[in-house]
């Protein structure tokens, strides 16, 4: 299942570990990448939201050198089947 949001298409909802797809454009073309534990969110003395790292107002990603693309919350984790082992 693909549960990406492009950014164009709607904001994430601030304040909620996510995992980001960007765009690091770099000398051989441009790279995608998965970011987790990244925040959207906004910080003293910027009236923007924007893209954290960990909710470290210091770890911003982009936009100089990341474009976020994309984003989505984390899924459920798995959950095994419980199974009773005769003895």
């Amino acid at each position: 299942m693909d549960d990406w949001t492009p950014i164009e298409v709607k904001s994430p909802p601030a304040g909620v570990p996510l995992m980001v797809t960007v765009r690091r454009d770099v000398s051989e073309g441009p790279r995608l990448v998965v970011l987790d534990n990244v925040y959207y969110m906004k910080v003293r003395g910027n009236p923007d939201f924007g893209f954290y790292g960990a909710a470290d107002e210091n770890n911003q990603i982009g936009p100089s050198y990341f474009k976020v693309t994309a984003w989505m919350e984390y899924p459920e984790p798995y959950e095994e089947a419980s199974y009773e082992y005769p003895f």
